[in-house]
């Protein structure tokens, strides 16, 4: 059995939640160490254009064990979501709980900042179900960091524009 080798890789990108340039160091999965190719398992925070199972490539840092993202190679059809918790309370948790129930894989940044990993074969319409009403409250907002072609399709069949 071939031993499975995980990396952390860096990730510099604009992050337009924070509104400034943001370094990330992210978790990824050797797929070909000849082509320096990665497969990104960590959910990221802050808003880049990519999403849990991506292919990506890297490259090295010169002089350094650094590994430095380069460009995406091919998207897994997964999303991100940013979840900003405007007044943190039980109803968050409830809405958190059903997200799990739902598949979504959830990383806690802070209190007010949640990241959600949604995989390609969920319904998006029913996880934007799922937070509409608490967005509607002011409760929370939230932040498609990264809506994949088919969660896009999703929410156009049930009836909301992308």
């Amino acid at each position: 059995m071939q031993d499975i080798q995980f990396k952390e890789v860096l990730f510099v990108y604009y992050s337009p939640l924070l509104d400034q340039t943001v370094e990330e160091l992210l978790w990824c999965k050797l797929v070909d160490p000849q082509k320096n190719h990665f497969e990104l398992h960590s959910v990221p925070f802050y808003g880049p254009d990519i999403a849990c199972g991506d292919l990506i490539e890297v490259k090295k840092v010169a002089n350094s064990e650094e590994i430095l993202f380069d460009k995406i190679q091919s998207r897994s059809g997964s999303s991100i979501l940013q979840l900003i918790v405007e007044e943190p309370n039980s109803d968050i948790n409830k809405c958190l709980a059903k997200l799990e129930q739902l598949d979504c894989r959830i990383e806690k940044a802070s209190e007010h900042l949640y990241a959600v990993s949604i995989l390609k074969i969920k319904n998006y319409l029913k996880i934007y179900q799922c937070i509409l009403p608490l967005v509607q409250q002011e409760i929370i907002d939230f932040a498609e960091a990264h809506l994949s072609k088919k969660h896009q399709k999703d929410l156009r069949k049930g009836g909301y524009q992308v």
